[in-house]
């Protein structure tokens, strides 16, 4: 795992955006620089609209955004070249060539590298040649990859970029932003529903549920923390009990995922405990209705 800095790339205080039927309610971030950040929730849980209002993409009614303590408000192009962006939905004019499409792209950013662009179109077999519209799912998430990667990015936002590709495709990109961060200073931004993408390069993961942060913590820290544990009915007692995120029930026993097991094991230090992954944790919470 990365050493964690105290410098921040993005801070957001009390961001707010309303739909019909959806609210983001005071979202407060702090996103570390120099790490691998996961977003993760359920399809819906409020993570692309948080992203779009950091982006500026779409208009916030409430909240202070800054990156590199610069407020998005007065800095917005300044910022904006120094973010690559990837988003989980097609943001290209499909009938344009690839060619074409990175023209219009590489004239938006003052720092474009066309010997960068050309390597990575290289890696992964794009024919420039070709229309947008007739690229596959894993042939667009690539080429957007590639734009993003060809202007010297310190940051890397990507939202749901792994979703619908075959895992030899999926395995590829992980490895290029692994690459990609051993340069000092940079950091992502990874939003997903499939927790499975972050196991092994993540730093730092939030949770999204209904337009709220539920926790933004170090992974480390978070699978330090949270515990499966496993008894008999007759040692949930109350007390106890309050100190799961949930519990399920047989007529063997009970099985549930804890908060802190520092706090059971004070109570009942003979009950076993076994270490959970960021996906368990995440369906506790959401399972449970708890809040950090």
């Amino acid at each position: 795992m990365r050493r964690l800095k105290m410098d921040n790339v993005i801070i957001a205080k009390k961001l707010q955006k309303s739909y019909q039927g959806f609210q983001l309610k005071n979202i407060d971030l702090e996103i570390p620089l120099g790490c691998v950040t996961g977003m993760i929730g359920v399809n819906g849980s409020g993570k692309t609209t948080i992203v779009k209002c950091l982006l500026n993409l779409i208009s916030r009614q409430e909240g202070m955004i800054q990156f590199w303590g610069l407020d998005l408000d007065f800095h917005e192009q300044e910022i904006k070249n120094r973010v690559g962006v990837v988003l989980g939905e097609n943001t290209f004019y499909e009938s344009l060539t690839l060619l074409e499409m990175k023209n219009i792209f590489a004239a938006a950013y003052k720092n474009w590298r066309e010997d960068i662009f050309r390597k990575y179109m290289n890696h992964f077999g794009l024919d420039s040649r070709k229309k947008i519209f007739s690229l596959s799912r894993e042939m667009k998430a690539q080429f957007a990859l590639c734009l993003a990667l060809s202007h010297q990015a310190e940051l890397l936002i990507m939202d749901e970029p792994t979703t619908g590709l075959d895992p030899m495709t999926r395995k590829e990109m992980i490895n290029i932003l692994l690459e990609y961060m051993k340069t000092d200073g940079r950091s992502v931004l990874f939003l997903t529903h499939t927790v499975s993408d972050l196991d092994k390069f993540a730093d730092v993961i939030i949770l999204v549920d209904h337009g709220q942060v539920i926790f933004l913590e170090e992974k480390d820290v978070l699978e330090d923390k949270h515990k499966r544990i496993r008894g008999r009915i007759e040692q949930l007692d109350p007390q106890i009990r309050k100190l799961f995120l949930a519990i399920e029930e047989t007529g063997y026993g009970f099985q549930g995922i804890c908060k802190d097991y520092r706090q059971i094991k004070e109570i009942c230090p003979q009950l076993p405990m076994e270490r959970v992954g960021i996906e368990n944790i995440m369906l506790a919470y959401l399972k449970g209705g708890v809040h950090a």
